[in-house]
């Protein structure tokens, strides 16, 4: 943002099901890590980040974040609630992975224009 890296994204495209935590789909999309810069929150700039994923990738997501992660929770069921004109997904309750507890938001994704 204005030269600045506000933030980063890990994305896995095409994770084979089997790899899933929720989507029974063949393939989907995966948002493995997703940071903004705390000066930089509150301004939009994730929801736009995510929403312009969305628009490259459309198709099957799912968006996981730690059970005690609550601001990214609160962010994501927004974001995709405001992304998706419908509102509708699915999540899926805590679910330990590597000694961590997750929580899992799966979306079907279609490109969709939004207003700011």
């Amino acid at each position: 943002m204005d030269g600045e890296i506000a933030g980063f994204v890990f994305l896995k495209l095409d994770v084979r099901q089997t790899y899933l935590s929720l989507s029974t789909a063949e393939k989907a999309n995966v948002i493995s890590e997703f940071f903004i810069m705390r000066k930089f929150r509150g301004h939009g700039v994730g929801r736009t980040v995510a929403c312009s994923l969305f628009d490259q990738f459309p198709g099957q997501w799912e968006v996981r974040q730690t059970v005690g992660n609550k601001p990214a929770y609160a962010f994501w069921k927004q974001v995709i609630s405001k992304y998706k004109q419908d509102g509708a997904y699915q999540e899926e309750g805590s679910r330990a992975e590597r000694k961590m507890e997750w929580s899992c938001i799966y979306v079907q994704l279609a490109k969709l224009a939004l207003i700011f």
